[in-house]
């Protein structure tokens, strides 16, 4: 594992420069973004927009996140047209109008007048959001995951998720997709124990997490491949290892499998011991395209003082 991430690291800096081509990892991508957070939590609000103006020039945006975070970093530098537009990119990729507005930042930025307006633009910009993804994927996994959280401590459970992990390293196999570019965000809507506004993919996420062992069985190639290609954000692929890696998951304790230990790696995240090697931590998180530590204990400030909204689930 530790090679294959070097390996990456390498391809992605090999020359020190963002670099456009056919096949740019999405490792990269995050590579930079992890310096625009850094941007941010150093409130450098100027230098972190100029960074993601280059980013999103490279890399068409996967992730509805972003968009949400570039957003708040135009507006706060008062470039409200482009903080909007930014918001009508996040829309079509899923974002509801309330998650925007919960964010006190943009709430505070808007007028009533505006806020009406971008609710009329949500009906066209959702059916543009709809008709990007795949319809049929979106809703069966809604439907899997909110029948695995039905079936928590039942006998049931333990069937319910491996069909749920087979469907999806099925889809993997055939080299296809479970991106949420692809099968869309979390919606509450079509089941009720998501929520809106973490923007996440819970529905494949979870799964991984309930399962014993899918590091083990999908192959950690596999997954460093999905997250090259931008179907898996590294820190829900962090947040996996840890699950595997210390067995969170209660299908561990009857789980009579046998698999090579993951490699160790330090993350710093939770259920998993966190090191006091920040270096090595950061080296590790860096590979992957994760901020550094410090950063990430930073962003609850930053978040407070300017009723931004920079963490969400995975």
């Amino acid at each position: 594992m530790k090679k294959a991430l070097i390996l990456i690291w390498g391809f992605c800096f090999s020359n020190g420069f963002l670099v456009r081509s056919q096949e740019t990892s999405y490792i990269q991508y995050h590579m930079e973004f992890s310096q625009v957070e850094e941007l941010i939590v150093k409130e450098q609000y100027q230098e972190a927009e100029i960074k993601l103006d280059a980013l999103f020039k490279v890399f068409k945006v996967k992730f509805a996140k972003d968009y949400v975070i570039a957003a708040q970093i135009s507006l706060i530098n008062g470039h409200k047209e482009k903080g909007l537009e930014f918001m009508r990119s996040a829309i079509r990729m899923g974002v509801k109008v309330k998650c925007l507005q919960s964010i006190a930042l943009v709430n505070r930025s808007m007028s009533k007048l505006e806020w009406e307006d971008i609710k009329i633009e949500e009906k066209n910009l959702r059916k543009d959001y709809l008709k990007g993804i795949d319809l049929k994927l979106y809703e069966e996994f809604h439907a899997r995951y909110q029948e695995e959280q039905n079936a928590k401590r039942t006998e049931q459970y333990k069937a319910i998720v491996y069909s749920n992990f087979n469907r999806i390293k099925d889809i993997l196999e055939k080299g296809e997709s479970i991106g949420s570019d692809v099968i869309g965000i979390d919606n509450q809507s079509l089941a009720l124990s998501l929520s809106d506004c973490d923007l996440g993919n819970s529905r494949i996420i979870v799964t991984l997490l309930h399962y014993d062992y899918p590091i083990s069985e999908i192959g950690i190639d596999n997954l460093i491949s999905e997250m090259g290609k931008g179907n898996l954000h590294p820190r829900a692929f962090a947040t996996i290892y840890n699950f595997e890696k210390n067995k969170v998951s209660v299908l561990y304790a009857k789980s009579k499998k046998k698999y090579k230990e993951l490699p160790e790696y330090q993350f710093n995240f939770p259920f998993g011991d966190k090191s006091t090697d920040l270096e090595e931590v950061n080296s590790d998180r860096f590979k992957i395209g994760i901020c550094k530590y410090e950063v990430e204990l930073k962003m609850d400030e930053i978040c407070r003082k300017n009723g931004m909204k920079l963490k969400f689930i995975y």
